[in-house]
């Protein structure tokens, strides 16, 4: 019967609210499942809004979910010197941290366009990318929505930032490798000295026979009950 009815208790009759014009009530009364709008303005708020709608035969139900949440949202990822970006299923931004992609804006339109692709293309992704000559990398995960819908989720980070643990563990892994080595190699010269030891004194003797200048009342000394002492 035209009369909207608001959950905050409002109630606003044809005369002062014809919402069958708007947009969002037009789009629900041509599809029986759940639509989502694009990005609009609040006509008394002000602010940004997507309307989430169902047509349910004479009724339709609308909710408005206001963007603000959106940027609180990818504020609250706090990874370091990451930014996060929401987009829509064709890759506008909704909801940015960045200076460089904003809301309104799209991926391929800020000198992105492989992250704009492989992002749009696949459930999951990590894209490596280069702005503003800084290589960086790129983590997107597909949202699903209603109806088939999308929205995308973006985290970007430099790459010396993402791979800063990784280097650490890496050098931590080499140092500890140089110094296991060292220790290695000292033990083996220090067990190689020990065992071949006698068999070094030996040697000397023969040569020194072999060369007519051997004495043979000279004894080695045995210090060991292995074979070579015996």
């Amino acid at each position: 019967n035209g009369v909207a009815y608001a959950s905050n208790g409002v109630t606003l009759s044809p005369e002062e609210w014809d919402f069958s014009v708007r947009p969002w009530y037009i789009k629900a009364k041509s599809s029986n499942q759940i639509e989502l709008t694009d990005i609009y303005k609040d006509k008394y708020t002000g602010n940004d809004v997507i309307t989430i709608v169902k047509s349910l035969g004479d009724v339709v139900v609308a909710g408005d979910l206001e963007l603000n949440m959106l940027h609180d949202t990818v504020n609250e990822v706090n990874i370091n010197g990451a930014v996060t970006v929401i987009l829509d299923e064709s890759g506008k931004a909704l909801a940015s941290s960045s200076k460089v992609v904003v809301a309104g804006t799209r991926f391929d339109e800020t000198g992105m366009p492989e992250v704009h692709r492989e992002m749009l293309n696949n459930d999951e992704a990590r894209v490596y990318y280069t702005l503003n000559g800084v290589e960086k990398i790129a983590y997107t995960k597909k949202i699903p929505l209603a109806n088939g819908k999308a929205w995308h989720l973006f985290i970007g980070i430099n790459k010396s930032i993402a791979y800063k643990d990784v280097e650490e563990a890496l050098a931590d892994a080499i140092i500890a490798s140089v110094i296991m080595l060292s220790i290695a190699i000292l033990l083996t010269v220090i067990i190689l000295n020990v065992v071949y030891r006698p068999i070094l004194l030996l040697k000397e003797m023969v040569l020194d026979l072999s060369k007519g200048n051997g004495d043979l009342t000279r004894r080695i000394p045995v210090t060991s009950t292995d074979d070579l002492g015996d």
